[in-house]
């Protein structure tokens, strides 16, 4: 006998084999184990009563709200919005409780480093991506900001960095443009990472391209950060500032999109931390 019937609100019997099922087929994936999204989907199918596509959708809330909490989510699963709050309550619940998730996925982001790739560095169109304003009123954080953790990791932006300024030479080059090629520069080592962006390019008519980039091993819709002086950079020289965006990094699909621009107008800005030292008596 299933739990559901088309149209009605799904009840929290069905959100709890939901998540039930979403969390196992995520435990399998951090262990690197095999899994079969097809037959989760039909086994809930008989459990809840409710159409392949509706229990995709909320497989996709479940990552929507892992995200917004900071946490690692299928990445087979794209993060949508629109989520009910009696599901964003149980999802956050159960992440809460499931302390040994935090171990794996810290396994998952601290991965061997990897130096610039001989796989090709393509080019996509950048995400449409759902933002909650839930994630804009604190409501949610978990334990580790595993985005955090991983933008934090140098050598995964140098490696990321090399290989968009490799990406920049041949992109002259092939252009006809070898006098620009050679003119690439890697400034966040040549002058430091206060400048506001990384590399400086440059454009087939000759006009300069300040490129910041923002290396992942996860997904396109995976967050990033931006720095205080990149956003005033950005908004100095909105005309030449590019962000690329370097995802699933390392791994044959490995692509990047590009944001031009203002981060500002380019970007939905959460802000975020504080520099704080203490206030004199």
């Amino acid at each position: 006998m299933t739990l559901g019937e088309t149209g009605k609100s799904w009840s929290d019997a069905e959100i709890a084999l939901t998540i039930e099922a979403y969390f196992r087929m995520l435990r399998s994936e951090l262990e690197g184990e095999p899994y079969n999204k097809r037959a989760a989907n039909r086994k809930l199918q008989e459990q809840i009563g409710r159409s392949p596509g509706a229990i995709e959708f909320k497989h996709s809330n479940i990552s929507h709200v892992l995200r917004e909490m900071g946490s690692l989510y299928i990445e087979g699963y794209k993060p949508r919005s629109n989520v009910q709050e009696a599901l964003r309550n149980a999802v956050q619940a159960e992440r809460q409780s499931n302390d040994d998730l935090d171990s794996l996925m810290l396994k998952v982001i601290d991965a061997p480093e990897i130096g610039p790739t001989d796989y090709v560095l393509a080019e996509e169109t950048a995400p449409v991506i759902e933002v909650s304003e839930k994630v804009f009123q604190g409501h949610s954080v978990g334990r580790i900001d595993f985005p955090r953790v991983e933008a934090m990791k140098r050598a995964l932006g140098l490696a990321g960095e090399e290989s968009t300024v490799e990406f920049e030479q041949l992109r002259l080059h092939a252009a006809g443009r070898k006098d620009l090629a050679k003119k690439v520069q890697h400034v966040s080592l040549s002058e430091g990472d206060g400048l506001g962006y990384d590399i400086r390019s440059f454009n087939t008519d000759g006009s300069s391209r300040f490129i910041e980039v923002k290396t992942t091993r996860r997904s396109k819709e995976w967050p990033f950060f931006v720095s205080r002086n990149e956003l005033r950079f950005s908004r100095e020289e909105p005309t030449n500032y590019y962000l690329y965006r370097l995802f699933q990094f390392g791994n044959p699909k490995q692509a990047f999109y590009t944001l031009r621009g203002s981060l500002e107008e380019s970007c939905v800005l959460r802000p975020y931390d504080y520099s704080a030292v203490p206030r004199s008596s």
